[in-house]
Order: structure tokens, then C-alpha cells, then sequence
């Protein structure tokens, strides 16, 4: 079990949920999923309001809300609560989620 399947909320950064919200639509769709079209992927156990506060950082997430997020994302949950506002995490997530290339590491000063 993980750590954050230990949880009762869980953290999501704002930005985060957004940008996953549009590179899998983008994948999944070839556009950005709207916050309504996934709250439908979610089966609407998650509105789009309560996407929206998420995204603007006024709610967090339910484990359970943030799990099906994650499910609807097609993602681990560990992934929906990565800080993106990190440059190279940011990089990271999208060359995974969008199949690309991998960067190659930094030179060490």
C-alpha cells in the first residue's frame, strides 16, 4: 500500500491537476480534457466545480476523489500530486505522459 493510499486528503498542487488534465486529453483525444469532460471520465463521482477548486487551489481533494481523478487521468496517484510548478519535474511528467524522449541528466558542477 502506499503512503498516499494511507491518507484522507490528499495535496494536489493547483497547477498540476491542469496540466495532467490537458496533456492526457491530449493523448487520449488530441485535445486538452475540459474540467466537465473530466468529471464524465470520473463517472461524475468528481464535478466539474469541485474540478475547478481543486485547480485553483480553494479545495483539496478527498483521498478517494483524487484516487478516481487519478483513474479517470489514467495515472498513478503519485504522479497527481507532483509539484509541476518544479521546471524539471514538470519536464519529467510530460516526456512520460507524452511518450517522448527522455532528456538526458544535467552535468554535476
Amino acid at each position: 500500500m502506499s503512503d498516499v493510499a494511507r491518507v484522507r486528503e490528499v495535496f494536489v498542487p493547483p497547477a498540476t491537476l491542469k496540466l495532467l488534465r490537458e496533456l492526457c486529453g491530449e493523448k487520449a483525444e488530441g485535445k486538452p480534457y475540459s474540467q466537465k469532460r473530466l468529471g464524465q471520465l470520473t463517472n461524475d463521482e468528481v464535478s466539474h466545480t469541485m474540478i475547478a477548486l481543486i485547480e485553483l487551489g480553494d479545495r483539496q481533494p478527498s483521498r478517494e476523489t483524487a484516487e478516481a481523478l487519478a483513474k479517470a487521468l489514467g495515472i498513478d496517484i503519485e504522479q497527481l500530486i507532483l509539484d509541476v510548478s518544479d521546471p524539471k519535474i514538470r519536464k519529467h511528467l510530460e516526456q512520460l505522459l507524452l511518450d517522448t524522449e527522455p532528456a538526458q541528466p544535467e552535468a554535476v558542477a
